[in-house]
């Protein structure tokens, strides 16, 4: 991959973007998407490094974060369209295993390729094409700089975890569970453009504790580790670019 110039980071909730926009000094960009579109994008520099958040925004109907596939398979596309990043980044909470000795706050990046646990279509192709298997970038030398875990992730849209999802789960060989990344991978792949995505655990999957009851109680964990990895991450690229 050529050197990092321009990074745009995909980010759903508010909640989980709030302390990485406030420790780079991002500002808002005003009137960056049309105006019937809920997206918004707060933008800087890290030095040589172009740094963009992509926020799906808030539901006009519901008020609440627009979370999950469908926003953020749109975010992407019109911050792909307005900025021409070199690389995309898919930042946020996540659902891990105890199993596979995660602990809360935990931050995991994608290897392997991103995969749908929720699609399941039984008919001959279509099966393959549920689960999706969309690639991200390797970047062990940043994983092994940052002392970063990595993980295969899954994608689906809804935060408790069934049965069915989670034989899928582990039939996709996945160590997280979330709800925008396979997405973003798929318009990534589709445009030609590097990915990778950066999850800290809120939840565990594995957990007799219902998910929204741990997300709550971890969210702020979870996300002030996000923050950090993120920052770290942006100084590595911006480091790294002037390196190439």
């Amino acid at each position: 991959m050529k050197p990092v110039k321009s990074v745009l980071i995909m980010i759903a909730m508010r909640a989980e973007a709030r302390e990485f926009i406030q420790a780079l000094g991002l500002k808002q960009e005003e009137n960056a998407f049309d105006e019937k579109l809920p997206m918004m994008a707060y933008s800087g520099k890290v030095e040589d490094l172009s740094v963009v958040v992509v926020l799906n925004g808030i539901d006009k109907r519901f008020d609440v974060d627009n979370v999950a596939t469908q926003p953020a398979v749109l975010a992407t596309y019109v911050g792909i369209q307005k900025f021409n990043p070199d690389l995309i980044i898919n930042a946020g909470t996540a659902g891990g295993f105890k199993k596979a000795d995660h602990e809360i706050g935990d931050a995991v990046v994608s290897c392997d390729t991103l995969k749908f646990h929720d699609r399941r279509i039984p008919l001959k192709g279509f099966d393959v094409y549920g689960i999706g298997s969309y690639p991200c970038i390797d970047m062990p030398d940043l994983t092994k700089e940052l002392s970063l875990k990595q993980g295969i992730i899954s994608t689906g849209n809804s935060l408790d975890c069934t049965p069915t999802d989670l034989e899928m789960i582990e039939k996709n060989g996945a160590e997280i569970k979330e709800m925008e990344a396979a997405g973003i991978a798929w318009v990534a792949w589709t445009l030609e453009k590097p990915f990778m995505a950066v999850k800290t655990i809120s939840d565990f999957i594995d957990s007799h504790e219902p998910s929204e009851e741990q997300f709550i109680k971890n969210l702020a964990k979870a996300t002030k580790n996000l923050s950090d990895t993120l920052v770290k991450i942006v100084h590595y690229l911006n480091w790294q670019g002037k390196q190439g």
